[in-house]
């Protein structure tokens, strides 16, 4: 997995950036930024293809020893936020690879959105909870965005055409409840919700 990283997150992280050998596929390469919020640090990473980022709330020096685990929960938290299926997950997951590759960052358009996800990130900071690192109950409002240069076209319808196309349909999965409501009116009327 590469991640293409801001000079501030590369001095946070203490690591000098290497150099690519090859093309890698924007869909294991993540752009991330380093932001401070409520005097915390904050680590937005958005997916080059799909343009999904989920959120590091919280990062300390201790963590940075635990940053490939906690950037591969970071990527459980989002996708499962979309609902995407579990063993879809963990293929994608097998398919970033063991090791972050910490690169400069690719491209302007890259860093664009990275800076725009900053921005809807900074929007929920007075909601974020204090114990949780993933703030995976704001992911899908985070999310809920469009991209003008893919035919205007949703974040989420991204991520799910994206990865069927990768691993083939359907890669989405959901518990439903179907709940049938009869109305104690004059005139009979029934209303299902799901």
């Amino acid at each position: 997995m590469v991640i293409g990283c801001t000079k501030k997150l590369l001095d946070f992280l203490g690591v000098k950036p290497q150099k690519l050998t090859a093309e890698t596929d924007p869909l294991f390469s993540w752009t991330a930024n380093l932001i401070i919020l409520n005097r915390r640090k904050t680590l937005v990473a958005v997916n080059n293809a799909t343009k999904c980022c989920f959120v590091l709330h919280g990062l300390t020096a201790k963590s940075i020893s635990k940053l490939p685990e906690l950037m591969k929960d970071g990527i459980r938290a989002v996708l499962q936020s979309e609902y995407i299926a579990s063993d879809v997950i963990e293929k994608y997951l097998t398919d970033c690879g063991e090791n972050l590759t910490f690169t400069t960052t690719a491209s302007r358009s890259d860093v664009a959105y990275c800076n725009k996800a900053c921005a809807r990130v900074e929007r929920f900071v007075n909601l974020f909870e204090s114990d949780s690192m993933f703030q995976e109950k704001y992911l899908p409002w985070i999310n809920d965005d469009m991209i003008a240069k893919e035919d205007y076209s949703f974040i989420y319808e991204k991520l799910i055409t994206t990865l069927t196309e990768r691993y083939g349909a359907p890669v989405q999965s959901a518990h439903v409840a179907e709940l049938e409501v009869t109305l104690d009116l004059l005139t009979p009327c029934k209303r299902t919700l799901v």
